[in-house]
């Protein structure tokens, strides 16, 4: 069977694409905390094979936001409406094969060229409540490959994060958030120099978040915890200089002794 993707009609027009990214996409805020939810809607992969949407993501991703605050979190994620409506199916951004054509990635691109801090980033996503023994489980695969000291560094203060949730997690079990063939949301962000973790929440825990407005701020008070521990290790000299824009300034830097020396 052959369905409407918005990953077809890219390859046809990418003009096109981007006069439509204000109704394909929902993006609130400009804080350094960035949450993403990739599967609020069906999505296709490997052009025919239909993935699921996963309950109440968008609902979290758009609570979280309420809870933290526009000058605290940035959220992306998919106009839910706009699909319902026009019945199109959009290619799963977290299965990607040519990052380069991913309107995800040029979007995460955008967020950091606006503002080149490094951000933290919640990729959030629902896995059933029998495909783990945990009810949280982090994905930091991606971003451990990169910086495997400042993810061992981030593990316990977030189990101190999480604590009082009182629920069983895990770290890279099942669901790393890193693929051999293809490019996940964490591993894009990762490349762009965010501490990107897939965080998949079990169906129960998920409902929680959405249903208890009690259990929704102690999960938002985790993350501010997270956030400014991660803050600190940010503002050490071997993490801060890294950014796309600093990079791109001693790119010109270079470039320019360069063109000096030739004359």
């Amino acid at each position: 069977m052959y369905y409407k993707s918005i990953h077809f009609i890219q390859f046809n027009n990418i003009t096109y694409i981007y006069q439509m990214l204000d109704s394909l996409l929902i993006i609130r805020g400009k804080g350094p905390i960035l949450i993403t939810g990739p599967h609020a809607v069906k999505t296709i992969r490997n052009k025919s094979e239909i993935h699921h949407e996963e309950e109440y993501i968008y609902e979290i991703v758009n609570k979280l936001y309420k809870l933290l605050g526009p000058k605290l979190c940035t959220v992306m994620t998919w106009n839910v409406d706009f699909f319902e409506d026009t019945n199109l199916y959009p290619y799963d951004p977290n299965f990607v094969t040519n990052i380069e054509k991913s309107i995800w990635f040029k979007q995460l691109k955008s967020f950091k060229r606006k503002n080149p801090k490094f951000y933290l980033h919640l990729d959030i996503h629902g896995m059933k409540n029998h495909s783990t023994k945990n009810h949280l489980e982090f994905g930091m695969k991606a971003v451990q490959l990169h910086r495997p000291g400042l993810t061992q560094h981030m593990k316990p203060v977030i189990e101190e994060a999480f604590e009082s949730l009182n629920i069983p997690y895990s770290f890279n079990s099942k669901f790393q958030g890193w693929g051999m063939n293809k490019y996940t949301v964490a591993n894009q962000g990762v490349l762009l120099g965010f501490f990107s973790i897939q965080l998949e929440i079990s169906t129960d825990i998920r409902k929680k978040i959405h249903t208890s407005d009690v259990f929704a701020r102690k999960f938002a008070n985790g993350i501010r915890k997270i956030y400014k521990q991660w803050k600190v290790e940010m503002k050490k000299p071997k993490h801060r200089n890294k950014t796309i824009k600093r990079k791109k300034k001693r790119f010109n830097s270079t470039k320019r002794r360069k063109t000096r020396h030739k004359k």
